[in-house]
């Protein structure tokens, strides 16, 4: 389809960035969000399951931790310390919680660490 004048009065044409000698008129067709293009190339069964295996090795990962006899936690005789000892407030926080094991299973799935 050719720019005329006469047909420029009764459609807005748009103006070519690139004059090429051929120009197409074709429609915009409206974009998805970034989220919703992020998630199409996968099916939303494969993605609740991929969450749900996230999920579940944290929190294996967290019991593993919790029970594990290896822990400096369980070695250590806490009545023949001091109270206001560093060591012992360090081996405490030392305890890998949940937030802690999500986070290296996604960094682990995200290969970013």
């Amino acid at each position: 389809m050719t720019i005329n004048p006469e047909r420029e009065k009764y459609i807005d044409f748009s103006e070519p960035w690139l004059y090429h000698g051929i120009r197409i008129l074709e429609k915009s067709i409206p974009r998805d969000s970034p989220m919703q293009s992020f998630l199409q190339p996968l099916k939303s069964s494969l993605w609740t399951s991929l969450l749900i295996s996230v999920i579940m090795v944290g929190l294996v990962i967290f019991c593993l931790d919790l029970k594990s006899p290896f822990d400096r936690f369980y070695k250590i005789d806490k009545s023949r310390m001091a109270a206001d000892d560093p060591f012992l407030n360090e081996v405490a926080n030392d305890r890998v919680n949940f937030g802690e094991a999500m986070w290296f299973v996604w960094g682990v799935l995200l290969n970013s660490g």
